[in-house]
C-alpha cells in the first residue's frame, strides 16, 4: 500500500476549488433541530487543510434534498443512522441523477456496522472516526484520482469493485482529540440551547447500543482546557442560555470533572450559561452532584432503561444498578436539579412483573419531579448483541425494512405495522402497547413531540413549522 501521505506529496491538484454539501438523512417528518456536530467537526478540519494548503474549498450544509440539487456540489457527503437509511439512498440516487459526475461518500452508524449494505449510489464510504478519512478522500478528488484503483490506498473505507465490497485496513483513532480545531457551528441558527461533545466513545458492553462496534469500546477525552475554550467560544458566538453535554460519561473522569468545575467557576462561566448533561447512574456521587449544581447545571438526564433489576442486568451487563439510579434521583432532588431518565419498553424477555417495576419506580419518584425524557421503543441496532438475537431468532437480516428501527416509536405511536416487536410470548403487542401507553401518559415527557410528529406528517404544517423555527432563529440573531 502507497503511504497516503507520499501519494499527496508528489501529486499537483488539479483543481484548486471545490464544493463539498454535507446532508444527514432522517425519518419522514423528523424536524432536524441542529446540524450534527460529527460534520461540523469534518467541516473545521477541512477548512484548517485547505487554509495550509491554500485551496478554495466551499462547503455548505444542506438540509433537504432540493437544497443539494441546487447546490449541485462536486462531492455530496451523507451520514445516517439505520433508521433514516431509505432517506439517505434517496438523497444519493436523485444527486447521481441530476449530476452524473459528482461524487458521493457515505458515513455514519449504518454503513460502518453493515459495509456490505453500501448502496449502489454511493461511490465510497467512510468506516468509523471521519475527519482525517474524508480529508484523504477529498484530496483523492482534486488530484483527479478518486476512483476505484485509489481507494485501497485510503484506510477506514469501504467500496464496490466488481461486484464485491471492500473493506481496507481500518484507521487508527485520533490519539488527541485536542489536536482538532473546534467544531464548525456558525452556519446554523440555534434557538437557545447548543450542544458539546467533550469525549468520544464509551468502553460499558451495553446489549442495545451500537456505539460499542463504532468506537471500538476506546474512551478518550478533549482535556478541561480545550473544553473551557469551546464553551466561551459557543457563548460568544450564540449567547446560549443553554449549553448541552452530550456524552454520557461526563463525570467518568473524576479529576477531568474536577478540572473543567473548577475553571468554570474560576471564570465566572456559571453566571453567564446554564448546563444540562447526560451522566451514568453507577458514576454518579454527591460531590459530583454538588459540584453541577454549582456549575448552575438545570438538568441531569439518565439512562435509567427499567425498573427491574433483573433487566437491567440483562440490558447493562450488571454495570448499574436500580439503585444507582434512585441514588442519582434522591441527590438530584436533595441539591434541587432537574432529574429525568430515558426508559425503553419491548425488551425481550420482559415480563409483565417487569413493566410493573417500572412504573412502581416511576410513582415512588414522581413526588421529585422525576420523568421519562426518553421515551423509548427497544429496537434492535445492527452491530449490537440485540441484533445478533434479532437476527437468529428471524426478526431481522439485511432485507429488513430499517424505518422499523425506530426508538421514537413509543412517543410516536407503535404498531404491528410500523416496528418490530421481539417478546409476544411474555406480553401479546396488543396488551404491550395499552401498558406501555398507560406510563407515557402519566410519566412522559414526549407527548408534545407526538403532537409535533402528528403535524409534520402533513406537508404543509411541516413546512409552516421549518419557516417558523427559521425565522425565530433569525430574529433571536
Amino acid at each position: 500500500m502507497i503511504q497516503i501521505a507520499d501519494l499527496f506529496t508528489n501529486q499537483l491538484f488539479q483543481v484548486s476549488e471545490m464544493k463539498i454539501a454535507f446532508y444527514t438523512s432522517r425519518i419522514k417528518g423528523e424536524l432536524l433541530q441542529e446540524m450534527p456536530l460529527g460534520i461540523g467537526y469534518i467541516w473545521a478540519f477541512l477548512e484548517k487543510k485547505a487554509q495550509e494548503k491554500g485551496l478554495d474549498i466551499e462547503i455548505v450544509f444542506c438540509q433537504t434534498i432540493d437544497e443539494i440539487l441546487a447546490q449541485r456540489p462536486d462531492i455530496l457527503a451523507v451520514g445516517c443512522l439505520s433508521q433514516s437509511v431509505d432517506d439517505a439512498v434517496n438523497a444519493m440516487e436523485q444527486a447521481k441523477k441530476d449530476n452524473s459526475d459528482i461524487k458521493i461518500v457515505m458515513g455514519g452508524y449504518h454503513i460502518t456496522l453493515l459495509p456490505e449494505l453500501l448502496p449502489k449510489a454511493a461511490d465510497v464510504a467512510v468506516l468509523g472516526e471521519g475527519e482525517y478519512t474524508f480529508y484523504e478522500l477529498a484530496q483523492l478528488a482534486l488530484i483527479g484520482k478518486f476512483g476505484k484503483e485509489w481507494f485501497k490506498h485510503i484506510k477506514g473505507i469501504c467500496y464496490e469493485d466488481n461486484g464485491r465490497i471492500v473493506k481496507t485496513e481500518p484507521r487508527d483513532f485520533i490519539a488527541n482529540l485536542d489536536s482538532l480545531p473546534h467544531p464548525k457551528r456558525e452556519v446554523y441558527d440555534y434557538t437557545g440551547i447548543v450542544g458539546v461533545f467533550t469525549s468520544r466513545g464509551c468502553p460499558y458492553n451495553c446489549i442495545y447500543c451500537s456505539s460499542q462496534n463504532f468506537w471500538k469500546r476506546k474512551f478518550r477525552t478533549h482535556s478541561a482546557d480545550y473544553v473551557i475554550d469551546e464553551i466561551e467560544r459557543m457563548i460568544e458566538l450564540f449567547n446560549p442560555h443553554t449549553i448541552h453535554i452530550l456524552d454520557d460519561l461526563f463525570l467518568a473522569d473524576k479529576k477531568r470533572f474536577d478540572d473543567i468545575y473548577i475553571k468554570i467557576i474560576e471564570k465566572g462561566i456559571n453566571k453567564k450559561v446554564a448546563f444540562r448533561a447526560f451522566v451514568r447512574a453507577n458514576l454518579v456521587d454527591e460531590d459530583s452532584v454538588r459540584k453541577l449544581k454549582e456549575m448552575n447545571f438545570v438538568l441531569i438526564r439518565f439512562g435509567a432503561e427499567t425498573g427491574s433489576e433483573r433487566l437491567l442486568k440483562i440490558l447493562k451487563g450488571g454495570t448499574v444498578s436500580i439503585e444507582d439510579g434512585q441514588r442519582t434521583i434522591d441527590l438530584c432532588h436533595k441539591y434541587n436539579i432537574p432529574v429525568s431518565a430515558s426508559f425503553m419498553f419491548g425488551v425481550p424477555g420482559e415480563t409483565r412483573d417487569d413493566l410493573q417495576q417500572t412504573y412502581d419506580f416511576l410513582r415512588k419518584n414522581k413526588e421529585k419531579k422525576f420523568k421519562i425524557e426518553g421515551f423509548y421503543y427497544f429496537v434492535p441496532f445492527p452491530g449490537t448483541d440485540i441484533w445478533k438475537f434479532a437476527e437468529k431468532g428471524g426478526f431481522v437480516n439485511n432485507n429488513t425494512d430499517f424505518t422499523k428501527l425506530n426508538p421514537m416509536l413509543c412517543s410516536m405511536g407503535v404498531s404491528k405495522e410500523n416496528a418490530i416487536y421481539m417478546n409476544d410470548t411474555n406480553i401479546p403487542f396488543d396488551e404491550f402497547k395499552i401498558m406501555v401507553e398507560k406510563i407515557g401518559r402519566e410519566f412522559s415527557t414526549t407527548r408534545f413531540h407526538r403532537f409535533l410528529a402528528f403535524l409534520m406528517k402533513n406537508s404543509v404544517l411541516r413546512s409552516i413549522i421549518v419557516r417558523g423555527v427559521r425565522i425565530h432563529r433569525r430574529l433571536r440573531k
